[in-house]
């Protein structure tokens, strides 16, 4: 409903925004065309509204608020855009899009200060970390089971050497 954000508005740092339609529905009174939201202290006008994508709740992608980038490194107190996130249009589009994109910025780039990584490049990264986690806890849990074993061991074979006396007696 309504229009996405233009180019001119990014120039012209207009103060407008585009919501998802768990933004209307739970903080807009189910109309969102128009209305005002306040972000950061500053107003917003709402000129479009997203088709729902998700199921929306709070945690799906129906709960965003797109505003021109130019007002998002304002509102930051920054001058420059540290990161970009783009979509392929397809899983078979991903490799591609991303050698796209690695080829405009060594264009743009000179020295190579830039990464660009896929999200399944994050999993795997993450799957890495957290197998990490787990071999060093699981080590850990070993040593601490060892130390212990050695430790009840010790205990046992000391209070069996003060009453060897007694046990040969009785």
């Amino acid at each position: 409903q309504g229009r996405f954000l233009q180019y001119v508005d990014v120039a012209r740092k207009e103060k407008v925004c585009v919501v998802g339609t768990y933004i209307v529905d739970n903080y807009l009174d189910g109309e969102g065309m128009g209305k005002i939201i306040k972000i950061n202290g500053e107003n917003f006008t709402v000129i479009g509204v997203m088709e729902q994508m998700g199921d929306n709740t709070e945690r799906s992608e129906d709960n965003q608020i797109y505003i021109p980038y130019t007002n998002a490194l304002q509102i930051n107190g920054t001058n420059f855009v540290d990161s970009y996130g783009v979509n392929a249009t397809s899983k078979e589009n991903i490799a591609p899009a991303r050698l796209a994109i690695e080829a405009f910025l060594e264009d743009k780039i000179d020295d190579g200060f830039y990464y660009v990584q896929s999200l399944s490049e994050m999993l795997e990264e993450y799957n890495k970390m957290q197998n990490t986690i787990v071999t060093v806890l699981a080590a850990i849990a070993g040593i601490s089971l060892l130390v212990g074993g050695i430790g009840i061991m010790n205990i046992m074979l000391v209070s069996v050497t003060e009453r060897t006396r007694e046990i040969g007696i009785r």
